[in-house]
């Protein structure tokens, strides 16, 4: 799993290293939809994530970002400006996942098997990006997309257009 984990990280580093540069004119940070504030505690306890582990994450300059634990597993909603389109570009793998209603695209990491799902919804301001990583110390978390699914199914509703 940990290596599925760097796999993760390495994937989120090239995307933000070769997206870094675009085109196109993309809203200020200060527009961006910001899952710390917008993600209700309401919501968050249907998904069954504990809003007092809420945590506010660093990340690439264009990003807001935000994390809870959920159960089993860590719960990270990340928020820019950049287009699907730089996604694309970037070289990753994406395979259709919907959520709540809403389509979204998983990139898929064949390292991290089912310990981790990380899906990217398109957004009027850029991408809304939803991740769920299963905890190392729970070996029977099961899949984590099923995890992504069922909390994605109270939270997804509240990412903008």
């Amino acid at each position: 799993m940990t290596q599925g984990l760097t796999l993760i990280a390495i994937a989120a580093a090239a995307l933000a290293v070769t997206t870094g540069c675009s085109s196109e004119q993309a809203p200020a940070p200060s527009a961006l939809f910001d899952p710390c504030t917008t993600v209700t505690d309401d919501a968050l306890t249907r998904a069954g994530a504990d809003p007092a582990t809420r945590k506010p994450i660093g990340g690439a300059d264009g990003w807001r970002a935000c994390e809870w634990q959920l159960g089993t597993a860590q719960l990270r909603v990340y928020s820019t400006s950049r287009r699907p389109a730089e996604f694309d570009a970037a070289g990753a793998v994406l395979t259709e996942l919907t959520v709540a209603g809403r389509t979204g695209r998983r990139l898929a990491d064949p390292g991290a098997l089912t310990s981790a799902c990380d899906v990217l919804f398109d957004a009027d301001q850029g991408v809304i990006r939803m991740i769920v990583v299963n905890r190392a110390d729970v070996p029977e978390a099961g899949d984590a997309c099923v995890t992504l699914s069922r909390a994605g199914a109270e939270i997804v509703p509240l990412f903008p257009a």
